[in-house]
């Protein structure tokens, strides 16, 4: 699928606050794995895509929700998994692992 230059510029002016951020989600803790911090921060949404973190308070949005100290954590990744062993399809894995924060598998075909 090929990435629409027109959304890009979009979602880019959202960052920048030339338009509307859909939400902004202020005062939260953020688990930052690329710097080993965890740190205040708040963090934007468009179009449901994160387009900045650590974004100024007075960033243009729709909504703005204080998430009172919540903790904001990339997405898990479980580093293997056998699905057939789980006796469930892959959609319906997905549906009970999602909810806790795995948003990857390296799965590992036994048959």
């Amino acid at each position: 699928m090929a990435y629409d230059a027109i959304e890009l510029k979009r979602e880019l002016e959202a960052a920048s606050s030339i338009i509307e951020a859909d939400l902004v989600l202020d005062n939260l803790i953020l688990v930052d794995v690329y710097t080993n911090e965890i740190r205040p921060s708040s963090i934007a949404i468009y179009n449901g895509k994160i387009v900045g973190v650590d974004v100024n308070k007075d960033i243009l949005c729709k909504q703005r929700v204080d998430c009172h100290g919540e903790y904001a954590v990339p997405g898990f990744m479980d580093a293997h998994v056998h699905i057939e062993t789980t006796l469930l399809t892959k959609e319906a894995l997905a549906k009970e692992i999602v909810p806790w924060g795995t948003t990857c598998m390296f799965a590992d075909p036994m048959e």
